[in-house]
């Protein structure tokens, strides 16, 4: 999928998050709340951070994009699905109406996939999860992605013993700087500038890797 990510966003870009998501099965009960309401088990959102991102022209900007792996069938009602606004992102400030009524149903889709399935969506969408049913775990890898000059929000930095065996691409998608040095202003002391601002070619690689890409 890094292709993909590289071709919407382009080459300066690093992981925001990664996690696992494991929905255990739930009571009946869950379900009785109108979905992604406050009180439901999982309310509507958008992944952004505490204040929101800015809006331009009334609308969020392509900041962050996410990749959602499935591990488990989710291909019944009420399986802990992903269900998303359609449009969302571009109607300030979310919906165009009242958060605590739930989403315009007519707009609401959703997502029903099987194990496998990668699911690529801009992450000012408005989201929430369906109440699990189904007797199973519903399990899914999450990855998301954003510029590298905006901080991380799970590591400041990796710990050491994580990227002792990381290639130059891995480190780089890690937030860390391609070489694996960790001059992370710069070597000049009168003048720090940070290399996630003003990166060298050799602080991210996959800026070759990609003029690669290209030329196949």
């Amino acid at each position: 999928m890094l292709p993909l990510v590289v071709d919407l966003m382009g080459f300066d870009i690093q992981l925001r998050t990664s996690h696992m998501d494991v929905r255990p099965p739930q009571p009946a009960s869950i379900a009785e709340k109108t979905l992604g309401s406050p009180e439901s088990f999982f309310p509507w959102h958008a992944d952004q951070p505490d204040y929101g991102w800015p809006l331009v022209s009334g609308s969020t900007p392509f900041m962050e994009m996410k990749i959602s792996y499935y591990l488990t069938y989710l291909t019944q009602r009420h399986s802990g699905a992903i269900c998303v606004v359609r449009g969302s992102h571009h109607t300030p400030p979310w919906l165009g109406g009242d958060q605590n009524n739930g989403a315009d149903l007519e707009r609401m889709a959703e997502v029903i996939v099987r194990p496998g399935t990668a699911l690529v969506w801009h992450t000012a969408m408005w989201d929430c999860v369906t109440s699990n049913l189904s007797g199973d775990a519903r399990k899914c890898l999450y990855y998301g992605y954003h510029p590298r000059w905006i901080r991380l929000a799970d590591f400041e930095h990796q710990e050491p013993q994580v990227v002792a065996g990381c290639t130059p691409i891995q480190l780089h998608l890690l937030g860390e700087l391609g070489t694996g040095r960790r001059n992370y202003a710069g070597d000049d002391t009168a003048q720090p500038v940070s290399r996630h601002w003003r990166p060298k070619d050799e602080d991210i690689p996959l800026k070759g890797w990609a003029e690669a890409q290209r030329h196949r």
